[in-house]
């Protein structure tokens, strides 16, 4: 539990019930605040391809892969990118450490129920 800071007359007695109904009215102050809190768009889809270039006009032989990546959010937008296989490899690999890191966080017992 927090502390508790006790300024003028105010008593112990009186502050663990204030305390108490203030920690009550938890889910419904974080309800409140969630109406009028503005929200991101959240990832509805996620799609991906590989594209292999076989030639271009330029180069008779190309054979460069590149990984396609499309995301739809929540609020309808679409976004296409392309990216280099190394770079791929890259955002993967920071994803896995970041979930990794999750998990670490959620094995701590400070942060279990």
């Amino acid at each position: 539990m927090g502390k508790i800071l006790i300024v003028g007359d105010f008593k112990l007695k009186s502050a663990v019930p204030v305390t108490a109904w203030l920690f009550g009215q938890r889910s419904s102050i974080m309800a409140n605040f969630n109406n009028i809190a503005p929200h991101l768009p959240k990832l509805s889809n996620f799609g991906w391809r590989i594209d292999v270039a076989i030639s271009t006009s330029t180069l008779n032989r190309v054979l460069e892969p590149a990984i396609v990546m499309e995301i739809r959010l929540s609020n309808g937008r679409k976004e296409t990118f392309e990216v280099h296989p190394s770079q791929f490899h890259r955002l993967r690999f920071a994803v896995a450490t970041l979930l990794k890191e999750m998990e670490n966080l959620e094995m701590k017992s400070i942060l279990k129920n």
